[in-house]
């Protein structure tokens, strides 16, 4: 009994193990089989989305591209065409100035050439200039503004061209007849300091002998001082000023002048060789002596000055040394004019008993004096002078001493400027 027992319990073990076993293997494979699919379902799911989304995406770039590609080459076509267009535009469009017309595009391109060319000239245009003191004065550009303060100087500027840029003259300076239209700063030894910096001027062009120099260079006003006093000085101050002035061609002035002195030269008969003559350029009396440029024409003409160079350029006289020298012929101013009958003596010299005396007027007097572009002009004037005074007649020199000579120099009450015998006129 008791093994049937065991034998049936053994038997119910096998067979409720065997159907737990299926059973539980059934529900565990399902519930495993759940877990596997969804696992390997999501897993599907990502590898397939991937797997479309990269195709997709290089379906849809291809297409986007392709698409974009022949947008992007139908813009470039069309910039190309309005490119084409307007260059062709350009070639045939018209320039017209009202008095010639060209290819617009020919404009363009002489601009930018004029552009390339002038661009590195107006850099490079940087210059110096020294003075008649040896004090350098630099430039960036030719001056546009400049203030004149001696009349020789005033005419220089105007004969190279430049009038127009003259903003201020001295009281003396009246020719060209257009500066007397400028604003006037005073004399030019002791010029108003006030009324030439209100002008702003890119230069101040002076006379060596001026006191305003100093001044105005302290005022940071650029200022060169230039003074002739012969043919030399002249010639040179020309050149200076044509520097100055951007003007390539200035000796061509001086050219004009030798030109004409040689002329007047030639115009008078040999035979006035010995004739000596005074000229006088300031009741002082103040005379031109053989040094001076007035005296230098007086030689190139061919006649003898009374004044020695060695008394230097424009030295005051004592009325006696005239009387004694006893010239041939006075060339005298009609400013002089009226004080010569108050000298001692001067009624007996041969010039005034035989009415050798030539008299100029204030303008010619103003032509005579003035070292610059109208020496031309002083030539012609004094051998008219001699041609009539002196004629074909032979003078005999009369001996004369040297002596009672004063050699002060000018004073700007008279018109000069002092030192250089240049007059300004008053």
């Amino acid at each position: 009994m008791k093994g049937l027992i065991l034998f049936l319990n053994q038997v119910l073990v096998l067979v409720v193990g065997r159907a737990s076993a299926k059973v539980l293997g059934f529900v565990v494979g399902r519930a495993s089989a759940k877990v596997l699919g969804f696992v390997v379902g999501r897993a599907s799911v990502k590898v397939l989305g991937l797997v479309v989304g990269r195709a997709s995406a290089k379906v849809l770039g291809l297409v986007v591209g392709r698409a974009s590609a022949r947008h992007g080459r139908c813009k470039s076509t069309q910039r190309t065409a309005q490119r084409t267009a307007q260059r062709t535009a350009q070639r045939t469009a018209i320039f017209d100035d009202g008095c010639r017309s060209f290819p617009l595009q020919k404009v363009r391109y002489l601009r930018w050439f004029g552009v390339a060319v002038l661009l590195p000239a107006v850099t490079a245009h940087a210059f110096e200039v020294t003075d008649d003191r040896g004090i350098s004065v630099s430039f960036v550009q030719p001056p546009q503004r400049i203030v004149s303060l001696l009349p020789s100087l005033t005419e220089t500027v105007c004969e190279l061209g430049a009038c127009a840029r003259l903003v201020g003259v001295d009281r003396y300076s009246d020719f060209p007849a257009s500066v007397k239209q400028l604003p006037q700063v005073g004399g030019g030894l002791d010029p108003n300091i006030e009324a030439i910096v209100a002008l702003k001027p890119d230069v101040v062009l002076m006379a060596t002998s001026s006191r305003a120099g100093e001044r105005l260079r302290a005022l940071g006003l650029k200022v060169l001082a230039l003074e002739p006093k012969n043919h030399a000085d002249v010639k040179r101050v020309l050149g200076k000023v044509g520097q100055v002035l951007g003007v390539r061609d200035a000796a061509r002035v001086w050219r004009v002048i030798d030109a004409a002195m040689q002329a007047a030269a030639q115009s008078l008969p040999q035979s006035i060789g010995n004739t000596r003559v005074y000229f006088e350029v300031n009741p002082g009396p103040y005379g031109a002596g053989e040094s001076s440029f007035i005296g230098e024409t007086l030689t190139r003409l061919g006649v003898k000055n009374i004044i020695p160079a060695k008394l230097g350029p424009f030295p005051k006289l004592n009325p006696e040394f005239i009387v004694r020298a006893n010239p041939d012929v006075i060339m005298i101013g009609q400013r002089s004019l009226e004080s010569m009958g108050q000298r001692p003596g001067w009624a007996g010299m041969r010039a005034m008993r035989e009415q050798r005396l030539c008299v100029f007027t204030t303008a010619q007097s103003d032509t005579l004096v003035r070292p610059g572009p109208r020496m031309a002009e002083g030539a012609r004037l004094m051998a008219q002078c001699l041609a009539d005074k002196a004629g074909a007649r032979r003078f005999q020199p009369t001996a004369g001493q040297v002596s009672g000579v004063a050699t002060s120099h000018f004073y700007e009450g008279w018109g000069f400027a002092c030192g250089s015998g240049q007059i300004s006129t008053s």
